[in-house]
């Protein structure tokens, strides 16, 4: 799942941009809008497991003994 800082850098404009489109609390251009929610929607990578066991403190695993 893409951060708002990538989210961001693939449109072109400012996390704070992204964070307002999504939260709906200040205006954002016609223009901006849909191009966020797009950039969003995108899957543009695949999960990475590992790495979100990681950060999320969770490994999902479970042993088996012998």
């Amino acid at each position: 799942m893409p951060t708002m800082a990538d989210v961001a850098r693939r449109v072109g404009v400012g996390v704070s941009t992204v964070s307002c489109a999504l939260s709906e609390r200040r205006p954002v251009s016609d223009e901006s809008r849909p191009r966020i929610l797009r950039a969003i929607a995108e899957p543009d990578d695949h999960p990475d497991l590992p790495t979100r066991g990681l950060a999320a403190r969770r490994a999902c695993v479970i042993a088996l003994p012998k």
